[in-house]
């Protein structure tokens, strides 16, 4: 769809009343645009499925620790020097694809619990739309920050046993 005249103004004033619904969670993003563009749920789920597949497809075949100008780095690692707690994950990510779940929990140890309460939310979710998972509750946002919080400080520990939690 061409850009016409006063698709911004439009646009801005769709995300005032603009609610997610049941698109994916990315397009919260993107709900004001969807909503001049008129995109269907049905062209997002898609598009979310092949690029999940891209993803996955991509740190299967290539290793970052192979490749590693391609792949990003951590900024807090660059900048600060301590391993963040999303560090070692996509070197995480490669080995659990190749079912090494050793090496996986050694380069990030919260990756994989992490994952699993997303899958176990997602399928809930799709099964049983209208039911609360204990991913819901009001203090969980909380107790999630106050562990990775500890895990990053944890991690950055240089001594036994803590160090084995750095990637």
């Amino acid at each position: 769809m061409p850009y016409h005249r006063g698709a911004y103004e439009e646009a801005q004033r769709a995300s005032k009343n603009a609610k997610l619904g049941d698109r994916p969670f990315w397009a919260c993003f993107l709900v004001p645009y969807l909503q001049v563009v008129k995109i269907s749920n049905k062209y997002l789920y898609i598009f979310s499925f092949v690029l999940l597949l891209l993803v996955v497809l991509l740190y299967y075949v290539m290793s970052p620790e192979k490749y590693d100008p391609f792949f990003p780095k951590c900024p807090v690692h660059m900048g600060v020097g301590i391993y963040c707690t999303g560090c070692g994950s996509q070197r995480a990510l490669h080995d659990l694809f190749h079912l090494r779940i050793a090496d996986a929990f050694s380069h990030n140890f919260l990756l994989i619990p992490s994952l699993l309460l997303i899958v176990f939310h997602c399928v809930v979710k799709v099964l049983y739309p209208e039911k609360k998972t204990f991913l819901q509750k009001r203090k969980l946002p909380l107790i999630i920050l106050g562990v990775f919080i500890l895990f990053t400080i944890l991690r950055n520990i240089d001594r036994p046993p803590f160090n084995y939690l750095a990637p």
